[in-house]
């Protein structure tokens, strides 16, 4: 499961170092990310003119997990600034994402919003959403909007 966690992290296209706590059976366990350092995510042509390179560092963030008889579940929210290295944009992003496993299949999910805004009063909303859910078997039953061998958003819409 942590495996999983971790490919959900990716997949919100935040490569954030965190490392998730396995909670004792029957028990529930939370955790406050501490501030981490920028994170390069390289450039976003389809959403901001020119060739900078998209930056995030989180601000703060929280992860709940609970395990018990049934399976577990893990769900985290992360929040902090968005910035591109030549300093043309800045703004606010957040995303959510997580993973729920049981004996029938494990899912995996994230949605992330970001908020940017130029120095000339341009402004742009980048959204990204996207679900993997894995049978019993083992086999992928939905791949949404998540590329298998990266675990990053195929689709960033942006506004």
């Amino acid at each position: 499961m942590r495996k999983l966690i971790h490919a959900a992290v990716l997949a919100a296209a935040i490569a954030v170092p965190l490392t998730a706590a396995t909670a004792p059976a029957m028990a529930g366990n939370s955790t406050q990310f501490p501030v981490q350092s920028p994170q390069n995510l390289g450039p976003a042509p389809a959403c901001l003119d020119g060739s900078a390179n998209l930056i995030f560092t989180v601000d703060n963030g929280h992860s709940h997990s609970v395990t018990n008889n049934n399976g577990d579940w893990q769900n985290s929210t992360i929040e902090g600034t968005w910035s591109t290295d030549d300093g043309t944009w800045s703004g606010h992003g957040e995303t959510w994402f997580g993973a729920e496993g049981n004996k029938q299949a494990t899912v995996l999910h994230f949605a992330g919003n970001g908020q940017l805004t130029d120095a000339a009063g341009g402004k742009v909303t980048i959204h990204a959403e996207g679900q993997w859910v894995i049978n019993a078997n083992g086999q992928v039953v939905v791949l949404r909007n998540i590329d298998p061998n990266t675990g990053a958003p195929l689709v960033i819409s942006c506004h």
